[in-house]
């Protein structure tokens, strides 16, 4: 493998995650734009998809391959636990 393969690799393999981490923060902020949040937009991008790119690499490492479901599952139920914590759900308002 090459060194322009591996880091198209790399990007689709990094890209749902980044997907993810835009997307959400950005969505529930459309959907729920008058809640009091802890974060501002940017860090909340940043983190959710850091996270996210660290589930990849931790499916990859125990599935030993890429693209399980279950990889994808942890991906999505992270990005939404985040949103929940960070505005508030835990309150139970």
């Amino acid at each position: 493998m090459g060194f322009f393969q591996f880091i198209n690799h790399l990007i689709n393999f990094v890209l749902p995650a980044a997907f993810m981490g835009v997307v959400f923060p950005w969505v529930c902020r459309t959907i729920w734009p008058k809640q009091k949040l802890s974060r501002s937009l940017k860090s909340q991008m940043l983190i959710t998809s850091l996270t996210g790119v660290a589930i990849l690499f931790a499916g990859l490492f125990i599935f030993s391959t890429d693209g399980k479901m279950m990889t994808y599952f942890v991906l999505v139920l992270s990005a939404a636990l985040y949103q929940w914590w960070w505005r508030g759900g835990w309150h139970g308002k």
